[in-house]
């Protein structure tokens, strides 16, 4: 082990430099990478490429592992990135902390991302030692010991400056497990083009032994239970008594995490008598050679992020096998692999059949996976986004001459419109005006907690608002806010703020605020009124709202900002008008989502027979299973397909693949849904509430009809599905009126004139 003074100086000839401040005004030059170790694995090769990446763009990269180098370390010395060794204990090792301080004092970073939960304390403490050095801390799977996390790891995330995350389940697993509010920023995991190696495939199959026309299954991933591999045996077994004479084989390569786990699976394969049929290759150095001797790939998980050998095996074009765990649905849906329930093994055996059956299929799906690989999870996309992300927090804790604001409201992975335009926010350009921040005031804390969890979490909320106050970071606190109890606790958070003398923009969302807001009597009354009062602004999404609002609190500063969306490029707007019917909304009745099952029945009378894609999650249990009897009732249940909740890239495509998009709400606001599918040049048809009226002009952009008009819902669609001139006019025209009215920018604008006004004082 290096003594502390060896590792600085080692330090400073790795970088090539004298620590130095970076110039006022420079993006990221200096990026440590932390992990526990460099063994073999997902989030290692993602550390590897990332850092690769971070070098190819001309930032000094350095990683730091505490305990050991492992085996991928060997790939950075090739690519040119320092590895720094700590040589830390499994327990709490204080020298170790001291070692990092004097390192990162020797390589000056502008920012560190971690990349592992045990290193979070290490790196805090350390930090403490050098001059503030913002971190970002990255999480990968859903591979979690317990559901909670240690003291130390929930303390030292507090001083982690932004969070991300490969997918939202992983995301709302960290927030609940190490009890923070974010901001988490999704960015998916990246990978270079993998070419499947065929001369050393065809190598592999012969030293294996592996008969030529053996259909041979890769399962790639470290040997631990949470990827499943029993119920990969216990399929094989139940798929060699249905495929006859055709033989297969399994070859599963991955170091093993644990040799009891591997004992395991060995006693049952030799249960199963499948020695012949599974193979354990161990640790594979050259994964093309697994994926040259393959003709499919099949990932039995059980819990997953999104996982890096799945993304390798489609860049390969194998077509693929997976349980619908993490983000493995964003990535296969919608026809680019088979897609089976975990722990499922009779269902997986199926579909690992059914492959072995057609060739055409595993060329049809061999060709989409790597086509939404190459479009969505390229290398290239994920350093540009982490090193996005790098500069904003690296200018976010740098003083400069802007002014801060404190953004408060629920943040990804939560959905709905709210946390939308949060998200928006945090990224737009308004962080060129301000210092932004977020404060997620969404729900964290797990389903069925108790109500000391529940009392506890919301007092930490109040005390991170109290630091951020405290320590400059929020001269603007801009509260997201809608009706119920949670407007209730929003009003104590401002008061608050107004008395640590923040300034506090109010931001009202939801369908129902009017309603609730005219329910409210008495006291309540008096408290809406006065939080509204002494506010230095209170923004509504429409001015219908604003009117109907303004008898409140007359003496409040109403202003009007729309919602906005991103625009896509005008190159990746697809004319594709002939598409299924979008409906993006929960299923419930607010959202009409019964009356569209019924105009599709009326329309269907009319010879219209139009299908529809429901996007969306539940709010109360078995709705789903409701709208699919009333839609058997009404013999239009062969037109209709669930999505369930659809966000990210699979949100993109169901967007641009669509005709045309429908939202017969009962109650709205201003809906972001709706807004995005008008960005992507679709028409709309929508009810007459909310702010829908100030957006869509009937015959224009779209049509709109009263809540529960379904026979008029079933004429605009029949009207819609048999004019596709009609559809292109009313397409263009909605993206006319996004860009010009709606769009990130614009929304981003109005909020920058708001926080101008609140911080110049009463207009």
């Amino acid at each position: 082990m290096l003594a502390a003074t060896d590792i600085s100086a080692e330090a400073r000839r790795s970088v090539g430099h004298t620590p130095a401040e970076s110039p006022r005004g420079a993006s990221v030059r200096r990026v440590v990478f932390v992990t526990d170790s460099l063994r073999p694995g997902g989030k290692e090769q993602i550390l590897v490429t990332l850092a690769d990446q971070c070098r190819r763009r001309g930032i000094a990269t350095a990683v730091v592992c505490l305990k050991d180098r492992g085996d991928f370390a060997a790939k950075l010395d090739a690519v040119g990135v320092s590895v720094h060794v700590l040589g830390s204990s499994d327990r709490w090792d204080g020298a170790a902390i001291l070692r990092l301080a004097d390192l990162l004092r020797a390589l000056a970073p502008d920012v560190i991302n971690i990349h592992d939960r045990f290193s979070i304390p290490y790196v805090v403490a350390a930090r403490r030692f050098t001059r503030p050095i913002p971190i970002v801390f990255s999480c990968h799977g859903l591979l979690l010991s317990s559901t909670r996390a240690p003291w130390s790891q929930v303390l030292a995330s507090e001083g982690v400056q932004a969070f991300t995350a490969v997918a939202p389940r992983v995301a709302e697993c960290y927030a609940r497990f190490l009890r923070v509010r974010g901001p988490f920023e999704l960015i998916h995991n990246g990978i270079a083009s993998v070419a499947p190696d065929s001369a050393a495939g065809l190598e592999l199959r012969r030293t294996l032994g592996i008969d030529d026309g053996a259909f041979v299954f890769a399962a790639v991933g470290a040997v631990k239970p949470e990827k499943g591999y029993e119920d990969l045996l216990v399929a094989c077994s139940q798929l060699a008594g249905t495929v006859g004479d055709r033989s297969f084989r399994v070859l599963i390569a991955g170091a093993a995490r644990s040799g009891t786990y591997l004992g395991e699976l060995q006693a049952e394969l030799a249960l199963r008598k499948l020695e012949g049929v599974v193979t354990f290759l161990g640790h594979c150095d050259r994964p093309e050679a697994i994926y040259g001797a393959a003709d499919a790939f099949v990932l039995p998980s059980r819990t997953e992020g999104l996982p890096l050998a799945m993304l390798e095996a489609a860049s390969a074009r194998l077509p693929i096998v997976a349980t619908t765990v993490g983000d493995i649905p964003a990535v296969l849906g919608e026809g680019a692999g088979l897609l089976t329930p975990p722990a499922q093994p009779e269902v997986l055996a199926e579909a690992m059949g059914r492959l072995m059956a057609s060739t055409e299929l595993c060329q049809r799906l061999g060709a989409a996976a790597a086509e939404r690989v190459r479009e969505n999870y390229a290398a290239d996309g994920m350093a540009a986004h982490y090193v996005s992300l790098f500069g904003r927090v690296f200018r976010a804790e740098r003083k400069d001459a802007r002014p801060s604001a404190l953004i408060l409201g629920p943040d990804v992975p939560l959905t709905g419109g709210m946390a939308s335009v949060v998200g928006q926010l945090r990224q737009s350009r308004l962080g060129r005006s301000y210092q932004l921040s977020t404060l997620n005031t969404g729900k964290v804390t797990p389903p069925g907690r108790s109500a000391f969890s529940g009392v506890m979490s919301q007092l930490a909320l109040f005390g991170r608002l109290v630091g951020k106050c405290l320590r400059g970071r929020a001269r603007v606190v801009h509260i997201h806010t809608c009706s119920g109890p949670t407007f209730w606790r929003d009003c104590a958070l401002a008061l608050v703020a107004r008395l640590l003398r923040s300034k506090v923009v109010w931001h009202i969302h939801g369908g129902r605020f009017v309603e609730f807001a005219k329910r409210t009597t008495g006291f309540g009354h008096l408290i809406m009124a006065w939080s509204f009062e002494s506010a230095s602004a209170v923004v509504t999404l429409s001015n219908r709202w604003r009117r109907r609002l303004q008898p409140l609190a007359y003496r409040a500063r109403w202003r009007v900002v729309h919602n906005g969306v991103s625009v896509p490029p005008e190159a990746r707007v697809h004319a594709d008008v002939d598409g299924p019917v979008l409906f993006i909304g929960n299923l419930g009745r607010d959202k009409g989502a019964a009356d569209l099952i019924e105009a599709l029945r009326l329309a269907q009378q009319q010879g219209c027979f139009p299908r529809v894609n429901f996007a969306g999650g539940e709010t109360a249990p078995a709705q789903r299973e409701a709208l699919l009897a009333r839609a058997t009732d009404a013999e239009v249940d062969k037109a209709i397909r669930f999505m369930g909740v659809v966000t990210g890239p699979a949100m993109q495509r169901a967007l641009a693949s669509t005709g045309c998009f429908v939202l017969p709400s009962y109650v709205e606001a201003l809906p972001i849904s709706m807004l995005e599918a008008m960005a992507w040049a679709k028409p709309v048809v929508a009810t007459r509430v909310g702010a829908v009226p100030e957006v869509i002009t009937n015959g224009a952009e779209g049509f709109l009809i009263d809540p529960g008009d379904t026979e008029g819902l079933a004429s605009a669609l029949v009207c819609l599905s048999g004019d596709e001139q009609l559809r292109r006019r009313m397409g263009q025209a909605a993206r006319r009126r996004v860009c010009e009215a709606f769009s990130v920018d614009v929304m981003a604008e109005s909020v920058r004139a708001v926080y101008d006004a609140a911080l110049k004082g009463r207009p």
